[in-house]
């Protein structure tokens, strides 16, 4: 697991958190579909068999491939819903997988150019505007393309195909060429019409980029230029390019491996914009370890030829086959080390428990609104929730902890207990000996500094609440829920953990008592 998470997860935060006790190798395929076919059969049939067994016999792992291009359910694809399918499976990947979860392959073709399913209306209006200044026909936008104001703010949602072509369904070849000549028409308009905004400052360079994307980039956004981890230890980047590729663009499988345009020249703003991807944003995000890179030469059989490449090929296989093993033992390696830091194991339990809770969380958003105004005020006591038994006080808390860098300060450390839910949240001194371990490993202090017996942690603890100031800039927020289920070991329930005097003198230090 990469450092960046495990200082994340120790610094209370709720974003991104790690999937607990995954037993997966979970690992989603990016590329486009028809220049790769032989490096997937060769996946298929030598590669992957060999990775599921070293998985299971070493590891007990199981191995699992994520290919969007086998196929999606023709309700989805008829729903425009194809690409979010294939960037949530990434997310799954990412969140499941232990070691290696995308693996990329650009080599020299960028790939359909999906069309947007859902355009912000008022971002819609000015694209309208922007045809009708140009002299364009737009009535065509405004059949397949309707307001939904449920949505808030609204937007302007591309209909079923089906809905509009209503044969579609039925995959008759009229249907499908209908369709075909309908998107190619919609997609011009929408990247004329884009470029003009853009051109006149009504569109940022973002906005108007995401109307010429392709889905595999939108693919290696999500899994590699976007990702919160390091993809030095989760992706993989293959790139292959046939350097003489337009010496063959008269052959009938050119258009297999290079963007092309009627099948006749080369596709040079496609090019481009792949460019930019594969040589630039990639090259820049991935260690070199990560990237291979290989050129071969065209094969009259089309391309890319299981005899004329087989050494090309077999090398293929062998590299992705030790990349993939390697990161998988890395991950293994860290999560033994992981499995045994106690801090970091106990700080995850507490965030997953309310990360799980916020997840059905609604409303309160008066007593929300009140702890914001505690944590921006200045008052020197701590803040008690109440309430009856079952009235919410948990969630609440596991709310708070969420909104804690949205509401307060973004780099606040958040220390989060749902005391009595495991063996360091149960006795006052396992809780007091847990809460300054994570709060000095946060602030680089002396771990060996803490005392083992009561009275001189409790002292400890006060004295390191009272001169936090002087330690970090970052705010200290404390969330202890369930008071009462700490074990009257200790003078728990007497115990008076942090005086008055500290509070006063620590300004950047707010803490939250919860209690039933």
């Amino acid at each position: 697991m990469d450092d960046k998470r495990v200082r994340a997860v120790l610094r209370g935060s709720l974003l991104d958190l790690p999937y607990r006790s995954s037993r997966v190798v979970r690992i989603f395929i990016s590329s486009t579909f028809t220049d790769t076919r032989e490096e997937r059969n060769l996946l298929m049939e030598e590669v992957h068999p060999k990775l599921t067994s070293y998985c299971r016999k070493k590891y007990g792992l199981e191995y699992q491939v994520v290919d969007m291009r086998w196929g999606v359910p023709d309700d989805a694809a008829d729903d425009h819903l194809a690409t979010s399918l294939c960037l949530q499976e990434i997310q799954n990947c990412q969140r499941l997988s232990t070691g290696p979860n995308f693996v990329t392959f650009l080599n020299q073709k960028h790939g359909f150019h999906h069309l947007q399913s859902s355009i912000p209306s008022k971002e819609f209006d000015e694209l309208i505007q922007a045809l009708q200044t140009l002299g364009q026909d737009h009535s065509l936008l405004n059949v397949w393309y309707k307001q939904d104001t449920n949505c808030i703010p609204p937007v302007h949602i591309l209909q079923p195909i089906s809905s509009i072509i209503t044969e579609y369904k039925n995959k008759t070849n009229d249907a499908i060429n209908k369709w075909n000549v309908v998107q190619l028409s919609l997609r011009q308009l929408l990247k004329t019409a884009s470029q003009h905004c853009y051109d006149n400052k009504k569109m940022t360079a973002e906005e108007k980029h995401k109307y010429f994307m392709s889905v595999t980039e939108e693919e290696v956004l999500q899994g590699i230029l976007k990702t919160a981890t390091k993809p030095r230890n989760h992706c993989l980047c293959f790139i292959r390019i046939i350097d003489d590729i337009k010496r063959h663009l008269n052959h009938n499988k050119a258009w297999r491996f290079i963007d092309m345009v009627n099948q006749e020249k080369v596709d040079e703003e496609a090019q481009e914009i792949l460019s930019n991807l594969r040589d630039n944003k990639v090259l820049n995000k991935m260690e070199n370890s990560n990237i291979s890179k290989k050129t071969v030469k065209w094969s009259e059989e089309g391309g890319i030829s299981k005899e004329e490449h087989s050494q090309y090929l077999r090398e293929f296989g062998d590299i992705f086959y030790i990349g993939v093993k390697q990161l998988i033992d890395k991950a293994v390696q860290d999560e033994l080390k992981l499995a045994h830091d106690e801090l970091y194991l106990e700080v995850l339990q507490h965030l997953t428990m309310a990360k799980e809770r916020c997840s059905l969380f609604h409303g309160r958003e008066d007593i929300l609104e009140q702890v914001a105004t505690y944590l921006c005020g200045n008052s020197d006591e701590p803040l008690t929730v109440y309430g009856p038994s079952g009235s919410g006080k948990t969630s609440i808390i596991a709310e708070v902890a969420r909104q804690v860098p949205f509401t307060y300060k973004k780099d606040a450390i958040v220390v989060l207990r749902f005391l009595g839910t495991s063996p360091a949240s149960s006795n006052l001194w396992r809780l007091l000996k847990s809460l300054v371990t994570q709060i000095l490993s946060n602030i680089e202090g002396d771990l060996n500094s803490i005392p083992s017996e009561f009275n001189k942690l409790l002292a400890f603890f006060q004295s390191l609440i009272e001169k936090y100031d002087k330690h970090s800039s970052k705010p200290l927020v404390i969330l202890l829920d369930s008071l009462d289920q700490l074990s009257s070991d200790f003078g728990a329930h007497k115990a008076q953990m942090v005086t008055k005097k500290a509070w006063k003198k620590c300004t950047n230090c707010d803490v939250y008592i919860y209690r039933v």
